[in-house]
C-alpha cells in the first residue's frame, strides 16, 4: 500500500492504473521473497506479471500484439520452470518447503 501511495504519474491513462500495477508487482516480489513452498513462489511471480500486464494493458495507445504475446511468453516459461523445479524438490525431499535447499551445502 506503501509503495502504490509513493507512486507519481507513471505515463498510465489513469493515477490509479499505475498504482495498481505498482502494488501488484510490489506483492508479487513480497509473496516469492516471503513464502517458502515452492507453489507460493509461483504464484508471487503470477501476481507480480500481472502488474507489469496491468501497467502494458493500461498505456496510452496499448501495447503492439508482439509485446503482449511476449509477456505470454515469459508468463509461460516462468510458470513451467517453476512447476518443474516444485516437483523435482518435492520428488528429492518429499515437501515444497524451500528450507530444506539450505541442507544443501558443499
Amino acid at each position: 500500500m506503501a509503495a502504490a501511495a509513493m507512486v507519481t504519474e507513471l505515463g498510465l491513462d489513469t493515477r490509479g492504473a499505475g498504482q495498481g500495477a505498482v502494488a501488484l508487482v510490489v506483492l508479487g516480489i513480497m509473496i516469492a521473497a516471503l513464502r517458502r513452498p515452492v507453489v507460493f513462489q509461483a504464484i508471487g511471480f503470477l501476481v507480480a506479471e500481472n502488474g507489469v500486464y496491468l501497467a502494458g494493458l493500461s498505456v496510452e495507445g496499448g501495447l503492439p500484439g508482439a509485446v503482449e504475446l511476449a509477456l505470454l511468453f515469459d508468463l509461460l516459461v516462468v510458470l513451467a520452470v517453476a512447476g518443474a523445479f516444485g516437483a523435482k524438490i518435492h520428488e528429492e525431499f518429499g515437501t515444497s518447503d524451500t528450507t530444506v535447499l539450505r541442507r544443501l551445502r558443499d
